[in-house]
């Protein structure tokens, strides 16, 4: 069951989500990587679940190969164009995350 990021005070909390974002390269020995797209919606979905800021889209980036303990960053918007760095951590070689906003929005 997906965590739930949540609010204390101006700090957002880290939310460790199985996402299901594992996609096979299309070589047979090419490493897998995540579904950015998928990634990117269910992030999105927690961050709309909480009463932190008002996010209209969340982006990921394509390519990310899946391993533990990799980092990676995203970027939510919120509707009026303001953005908010993600940094996303893999928690292990099946695709669930751990992420938190880690910056101030940028005007």
């Amino acid at each position: 069951m997906p965590g739930v990021l949540r609010s204390v005070g101006c700090t957002w909390v880290r939310a460790a989500i199985p996402l299901s974002i594992v996609g096979l390269a299309a070589t047979g020995c090419a490493r897998p990587t995540l579904d950015a797209q998928s990634a990117a919606a269910q992030i999105l979905a927690q961050l709309q679940a909480t009463d932190g800021p008002a996010i209209a889209t969340v982006t990921c980036p394509d390519g990310v190969v899946v391993a533990k303990d990799a980092t990676f960053s995203c970027t939510a918007t919120e509707p009026g164009g303001r953005t908010w760095s993600i940094q996303v951590t893999q928690l292990d070689d099946a695709g669930t995350l751990d992420y938190r906003i880690e910056s101030e929005p940028s005007p």
